[in-house]
């Protein structure tokens, strides 16, 4: 039989089991205390428990996860410093040699002038108007030499602030870099210039000069070997700018070989090149260009062939 007992009436709640019972039969009880427990105290602990674990581990994994993003970005614009400065040391030969060609004259007339001052005066013929003369031809050869060695200087300098400067400065200084390879290959460089603006000085952007002269010279570099290439009779660059409202858009067009349809897709890629050797190329002169135009002046860059030849075309925000 199933027994109901009232602990607190201490008596049987149900009496008819008994009905048929002698006086000499005995009822034991087994009692099994339970604990009644409390869902939500329960709960409580436990989630005070994890948060006790998990707060702490959390802050932990959270400060070294953020590390990463930082080491990363740190280590990227280290390696991006480096590959700036490769491509300068890259276009350091072709710069020494433009030094040399650009003081080669000065130079020679120099010592021709030198050698007259010495005839001179060996003859005694050399007179104070003589000598006058004589020693200002030689200080505006000299001058000429010094306002070579400024225009390298500026483009060596490691210095990058954001300033307004000319783009037309950018192309005129990387143009004088480049004129010996322009001379020797009889390439005619056309500039035209369309301002849609009332700006007195419409080329005239915020950004950092010297890294966006290193990239016209890298793409006129580019085009002066395509030009090379393609040998044709006539050779020419064409430089176009136009100022807008917000915006400088600078377009260089070459009648050179134009680019190869396989690897149009792989020419702002880094160590990428046409070269047969290292000596003629690193591959990185794009790829500056590429971040230098879009990563530090927030601009654009597309390359396009044409029907004689190749143009890169860079828009540039004014601000």
């Amino acid at each position: 039989h199933n027994l109901l007992f009232d602990f607190n009436k201490q008596k049987l709640l149900n009496n008819k089991v008994l009905l048929n019972t002698n006086n000499k039969e005995t009822i034991y009880l087994a009692l099994e205390v339970k604990e009644n427990i409390d869902f939500f105290e329960h709960f409580n602990k436990v989630f005070l428990i994890l948060i006790l674990l998990i707060l702490p581990i959390s802050f932990i994994l959270g400060y070294l996860l953020s590390r990463i993003p930082k080491t990363l970005f740190d280590n990227l614009e280290k390696q991006q410093e480096v590959l700036i400065k490769q491509s300068k040391l890259a276009a350091m030969g072709e710069m020494i040699e433009s030094i040399a060609h650009q003081w080669r004259q000065p130079l020679n007339a120099i010592g021709v002038l030198t050698q007259e001052i010495k005839l001179n005066h060996e003859m005694d013929t050399l007179d104070k108007g003589m000598m006058k003369t004589l020693n200002n031809d030689i200080q505006q050869y000299l001058q000429s030499m010094s306002q070579t060695i400024d225009n390298f200087r500026c483009f060596f300098n490691q210095k990058c602030t954001r300033d307004a400067f000319d783009f037309l400065e950018c192309i005129n200084d990387a143009l004088y870099i480049i004129k010996p390879k322009l001379d020797l290959l009889k390439i005619t460089v056309n500039i035209r210039k369309q301002n849609n603006t009332k700006e007195t000085n419409p080329y005239y952007i915020i950004g950092y000069k010297n890294e966006v002269t290193q990239s016209i010279l890298s793409i006129l570099k580019n085009s002066t070997e395509a030009i090379e290439k393609a040998n044709k009779d006539t050779k020419k660059i064409d430089i176009f700018l136009k100022r807008d409202n917000s915006m400088l858009t600078v377009a260089i067009t070459d009648n050179g070989t134009g680019i190869d349809p396989d690897i149009y897709h792989r020419i702002f890629e880094p160590y990428f090149s046409t070269k047969e050797n290292e000596l003629q190329g690193a591959g990185l002169g794009l790829y500056i260009v590429k971040n230098i135009i879009v990563g530090q002046m927030k601009g654009k860059i597309e390359v396009t062939n044409e029907i004689d030849g190749s143009k890169i075309e860079l828009k540039i925000p004014i601000n």
